[in-house]
């Protein structure tokens, strides 16, 4: 997301400082979108994607006071994502570590499913979650708004401050680049 498209929202930065529940959850809502599109590009699933975006704002919520108004907030916070998301890349494991760590055997799902498939899928929400990374901006935000976190095109038309039917476009050519990407042609292939 380029900084112009940034949600621009009223914060009271004392009441988030204090730990206001009801600023803290206006600033999480209008600004999570803008961090899962900053960590999208290292996630490797969903879950993980959820993770990498809580312990930013773990890490992010004390250091309120380094923040100066010069800046806009939305900007502040993005430049110390892209910080995060690049320390958190040094000290992240490789897809080989992980991959090693499946096939020693570790049962990770109790639904039934195999180890194979439980490695093929998340292999599948890699080269998803890659795929998305590599769109436009806006199109991977509308793309995984709506398809992976369940909003509906009018809520995710709020939270990017578009017309729904922009989204629902936005999303068409976001899936349309995505049908290039030659792992997920692979994947679609053998289902």
């Amino acid at each position: 997301m380029s900084e112009s498209n940034l949600p621009d929202v009223e914060i009271d930065l004392e009441l988030l400082r204090a730990g206001d529940p009801g600023e803290l959850t206006k600033v999480v809502r209008v600004y999570g979108p803008v961090l899962k599109s900053v960590f999208g590009s290292i996630a490797a699933d969903r879950h993980h994607l959820g993770d990498i975006v809580q312990d930013f704002w773990v890490h992010i919520l004390p250091k309120l006071d380094r923040y100066s108004e010069k800046t806009p907030f939305g900007r502040w916070l993005v430049h110390c994502a892209k910080n995060f998301r690049n320390s958190r890349v040094r000290k992240d494991t490789t897809l080989a570590a992980r991959t090693a760590t499946l096939a020693e055997g570790r049962e990770l799902v109790d639904d039934g499913s195999s180890l194979d498939d439980e490695v093929q899928r998340r292999l599948l929400e890699q080269a998803v979650f890659k795929a998305i990374s590599k769109l436009p901006a806006r199109e991977g935000q509308a793309v995984t708004l709506t398809l992976l976190e369940g909003w509906s095109y009018v809520e995710a038309a709020k939270i990017m401050e578009l017309r729904p039917a922009t989204v629902a476009n936005l999303v068409r050519r976001g899936l349309f680049k995505m049908q290039d990407n030659d792992l997920l042609r692979s994947f679609h292939e053998d289902l």
